[in-house]
This record gives structure tokens, sequence and C-alpha cells, in this order.
């Protein structure tokens, strides 16, 4: 699969449920809802894992801030300003899966925190 250096956003529907996005980053900057910021769900029958970003940062932090200076040049936990491209990288990286294909990226908001976090979902081709 072949993509954009930018991202397609979609801040028109939510990226869990589909419906109508009411609280945005503008008008609820620490709760907003889930938004698509590059790709789409998966189709039914495609084999696809996920991970939210905050969740891998604590799995293993030093993995995480190698594979973000190697790929990104810093050591960020924020993804809003970084490419499909760099993503897919760094999750490779991450998981040693040098065919890890990024299907799906979305931005949500940590309910009880109100920072930011992402989600991605990616397969393996053979």
């Amino acid at each position: 699969m072949e993509f954009q250096e930018y991202f397609t956003i979609n801040l028109r529907s939510n990226a869990w449920t589909g419906e109508p996005i009411t609280s945005t980053k503008d008008s609820h900057p620490y709760s907003y809802e889930p938004f698509t910021v590059f790709g789409s769900r998966p189709d039914e029958g495609i084999v696809s894992q996920g991970v939210y970003s905050d969740r891998m940062y604590q799995q293993d932090y030093e993995k995480y801030n190698a594979c973000c200076m190697e790929v990104f040049g810093n050591e960020g936990q924020y993804f809003d300003q970084r490419s499909p491209k760099g993503i897919e990288k760094f999750l490779q990286l991450y998981y040693n899966k040098p065919n890890l294909k990024l299907l799906w990226v979305v931005e949500d908001c940590n309910q009880a925190s109100g920072y930011p976090l992402w989600y991605f979902s990616f397969t393996e081709e053979e």
C-alpha cells in the first residue's frame, strides 16, 4: 500500500462510531472525540493489529525513545506533525517487523489526563 507524505484528516466523524463529531479539539481541548488522521479502518477480513502510542511508551520507553530519535530526530510523544511514512518506519523499528504496513492513524484524547494520544492500525505483508 502506497500512501502520501501527508495526513488525510477527517474531522467530520468519530473514528470509532462513525457518528458526527460534536466535541472537537477547538471546542473541547481536553476531552475531544477521536478522529482519523490517516487511512481508514481496516476492512473485515484484513488481519490487522492496533496499538495506542501511550501504551507503546509505557511498555518500553527506552526503545520508544530510541526509535523516535532514529526516525524523527527527537523523543517527542506527539504524532500530529509526523508523516504516515515516518510513523510506519517508527512502528517497523519498534516491533522489528520490516514488512509492517500502516493502515490507519487515529488521534484521540486521554479522557483522564486531557493529553492527546494516537492509535495505529497496521498489518504485516509477506
